[in-house]
C-alpha cells in the first residue's frame, strides 16, 4: 500500500483553515467614547458641538447664528444630560446702525442617580441663563427631587420629574428705578420623552414647569423639542432642528412673557 502523500495529509487542514477564514466574524461591541484629548475627562460621554447661521441682505441686512453643545452619559447607576446653546441676532439698516435683537446663552446640566431594576431615580439639576433682553441679565437656578421612568425601552423613553429648588436673578432694573434681585423658591414638575424611530434618528422633547412657591399662581415654563438626523455612517455629522419655548407668567415691561426660538445646526460628534 502506498503511503499517503504530503498533499493528502495537508488537504484536510487546508480545507479547515479555508472554512474558518470564511466564517463571519462576530460583531465587536462598540467601545465607550474616550475622554477629551486622550484624558479621562468626559470619558464615556456622547459629545456633540455644532453651529448654524442664516442671513439676508436688502434694505435690511440681518445675521443670525447659534451654537449648540450636547453631552450625554448613561449606565445602570447614573445618567448625565448637558445642553448648552448660544443665540445671537443682528440687523443693520441701509442707512447704517446695528441693532442686536438677540444675545442669549444657557447651560443646563442634569444628573440622575439611578437604582438598577428600579424605575425610581433621584436627580440634581442646575441651569445658568444670560439674556440682557429680559428684565434681568443673569439667572442661576438649581433643583433636586425624584423621578420615575414611566416607559424605558430601546425605541422610546418616557420619564417624569418632581422636585423643588431656587432661582436667583442678577441685574434686574425696573423702569421706575430700583432693583429686585431676590432668591425665589420654586417647585419643579417635568415630563421628558425620547423616540428613536429608526437608526440614526432621534426625536426628543422636554417640558418643565417651575411654580413660584412664594407667589401663588405665578410660574415659568421651559419647553424644548429637537430632531437629530445623522448625515452618514462614516462621518460623525448630524443635522439638528430645534425649538426652545420659554414663558414667565409675570415680567416687567418691556420684557415679553413668551419667547420662541427655532434653529438648525450641523453637529459634529467627538
Amino acid at each position: 500500500m502506498r503511503a499517503p502523500s504530503a498533499l493528502t495529509c495537508l488537504l484536510p487542514l487546508l480545507l479547515a483553515l479555508g472554512a474558518a477564514a470564511h466564517e463571519p466574524e462576530e460583531e465587536a461591541e462598540a467601545a465607550p467614547p474616550s475622554g477629551l484629548f486622550g484624558t479621562s475627562f468626559l470619558e464615556g460621554w456622547r459629545r456633540s458641538i455644532g453651529a448654524g447661521v442664516s442671513g439676508a441682505k436688502g434694505n435690511t441686512t440681518s445675521f443670525d447664528a447659534n451654537v449648540d453643545v450636547l453631552g450625554d452619559a448613561e449606565d445602570e447607576w447614573r445618567r448625565w444630560k448637558l445642553r448648552a446653546a448660544y443665540f445671537v441676532s443682528k440687523a443693520e439698516e441701509a442707512g447704517g446702525g446695528i441693532d442686536r435683537t438677540k444675545n442669549q446663552v444657557y447651560i443646563d446640566l442634569t444628573r440622575d442617580f439611578r437604582f438598577p431594576e428600579w424605575p425610581v431615580f433621584l436627580f440634581v439639576q442646575g441651569r445658568f441663563d444670560y439674556d440682557p433682553f429680559e428684565a434681568w441679565d443673569y439667572r442661576l437656578a438649581g433643583s433636586l427631587g425624584a423621578g420615575y421612568d414611566l416607559y424605558d425601552s430601546d425605541p422610546f423613553d418616557l420619564r417624569a420629574r418632581f422636585g423643588a429648588g431656587v432661582n436667583q436673578t442678577f441685574g434686574v432694573e425696573f423702569p421706575a428705578g430700583g432693583d429686585d434681585d431676590e432668591l425665589s423658591p420654586e417647585a419643579l414638575v417635568g415630563l421628558e420623552a425620547v423616540w428613536r424611530p429608526r437608526e440614526g434618528q432621534t426625536l426628543a422633547t422636554a417640558h418643565t414647569v417651575y411654580p413660584d412657591l412664594s407667589s401663588l399662581g405665578e410660574f415659568r415654563l421651559i419647553s424644548t423639542a429637537d430632531w437629530i438626523l445623522e448625515v452618514s455612517d462614516w462621518i460623525p455629522l448630524a443635522l439638528k432642528l430645534g425649538l426652545l419655548f420659554e414663558h414667565e407668567s409675570e415680567v416687567e415691561p418691556p420684557a415679553k412673557q413668551s419667547d420662541l426660538k427655532y434653529a438648525a445646526a450641523l453637529l459634529y460628534s467627538f
